[in-house]
C-alpha cells in the first residue's frame, strides 16, 4: 500500500477501478508509480473541476489510477468528505460528537484525516499520509493543516479549567477571530503553549473542549453497485 488513496480504498473496503495498463505509468492525481498492468483510466475533467492546480502529475496528465478515480464517484466523495480512514478503516466527522471520540481515540496509523468545507470536493488523493498519531496532518478544505497532539493535549487540559474559552467555535477557521481566546482566559502555563498553537491544533482544541459527548461513528459503507453508476 504505497499511496493515500490505496490506503483509502482499502479502508473503505473498495477495490480500483479501470482496465490493466499497457505499460508502466505514474497518476496525474496522487502521484503514485505504477507497474505494467496497474488498474488506470484515461484523465478526464469537466469545466467545473476546480483542483488542477494540487495534481502531483499534471505535468503529464494522462492517466489516473484506479484507486483514484473510484475515490472520485459520487457516492464516495459525499460520504468521506468529513473522515479519518485508516487501512482498516473508515470513520466519518460530519458531527461533533464523532469528532471529538475519533480525536480521542486515533486511528492505527497509517491513516488520512479529511474535513471539507464545500459539497462533493476532492479531498483524499491532496492530502498526506499521517504516519504518526503524535503529527496529523488534516486537509481542511484548501488548507492543509498540522496537529501537534502532543501539544493539543497539553493545552486542552489546561483550558479546560475555563469555561468556553475560544472567541470563535467556527469548525471551519473561517470567522476573523478563529483560535482566538476570550478575554481572561490566561494562565503562565498558557502564557507558555498557547503562542506555538497553530491552526490545526486550534481546529482539534475545538472538537475536544465543545459541550459534545463523544461517540463513537459508524463505520462508512460503501454500496459497490453505485460505484458504478455515479463515477
Amino acid at each position: 500500500m504505497n499511496t493515500v488513496s490505496q490506503l483509502a480504498c482499502s479502508g473503505l473496503g473498495i477495490s480500483p477501478i479501470g482496465s490493466p495498463s499497457e505499460a508502466p505509468f505514474h497518476c496525474v492525481k496522487c502521484g503514485g508509480q505504477f507497474p505494467k498492468g496497474t488498474p488506470q483510466m484515461k484523465f478526464e475533467v469537466g469545466a467545473n473541476f476546480m483542483d488542477s492546480i494540487a495534481l502531483a502529475g499534471r505535468h503529464d496528465p494522462r492517466w489516473e489510477c484506479g484507486w483514484c478515480k473510484v475515490l472520485g464517484a459520487k457516492s464516495v466523495l459525499g460520504s468521506t468528505a468529513k473522515a479519518f480512514i485508516s487501512a482498516t478503516e473508515a470513520l466519518p466527522i460530519f458531527k461533533g460528537e464523532n469528532r471529538v471520540w475519533v480525536l480521542q481515540n486515533l486511528p492505527t496509523t497509517p491513516f488520512v484525516a479529511v474535513c471539507g468545507d464545500t459539497k462533493c470536493s476532492h479531498q483524499i488523493w491532496r492530502t498526506p499520509i499521517t504516519m504518526s498519531r503524535e503529527l496529523v496532518h488534516l486537509r481542511l478544505g484548501s488548507r492543509l493543516l498540522t496537529i501537534r497532539m502532543p501539544l493539543v493535549d497539553a493545552l486542552a487540559a489546561e483550558l479546560s479549567k475555563f469555561e468556553h474559552p475560544f472567541r470563535s467555535y467556527d469548525w471551519n477557521l473561517k470567522d476573523v477571530n478563529s483560535g482566538a481566546l476570550r478575554f481572561g482566559v490566561t494562565s503562565p502555563e498558557l502564557e507558555r503553549l498557547y503562542p506555538h498553537a497553530g491552526p490545526g491544533e486550534w481546529w482539534a482544541l475545538l472538537a475536544l473542549l465543545s459541550s459534545k459527548t463523544p461517540e463513537r461513528p459508524e463505520s462508512i459503507h460503501i454500496d459497490p453497485r453505485k460505484l458504478t453508476k455515479d463515477k
